[in-house]
């Protein structure tokens, strides 16, 4: 939301932290698996393999708006306050 409204993107540090990108869907699905089948005291490691820099998403996501916005007059009317907007 904050690209699309022209506000700085939360990256902290030099964003060169890794995340493993996960669906909630597949998350919150992990989480009732556990709690079926856990035993008290268990330990479970739930990822995506997904293993992403957080800069990497953040340039990812101005790419993928600004070909969206390119592609797509009507995005630009309704954000016209994105950098992408305006080229």
């Amino acid at each position: 939301m904050n690209a699309l409204h022209g506000r700085p993107l939360p990256v902290y540090g030099d964003g060169m932290q890794v995340r493993d990108w996960l669906y909630v869907e597949d998350h919150c699905r992990a989480i009732g698996l556990t709690l079926d089948a856990s035993v008290e005291g268990q330990t479970f490691n739930v990822g995506g393999r997904a293993e992403r820099v957080n800069i990497e998403i953040a340039q990812t996501i101005c790419t993928r708006l600004d070909r969206r916005f390119a592609e797509d007059a009507t995005v630009r009317g309704r954000f016209p306050e994105c950098p992408a907007s305006r080229g």
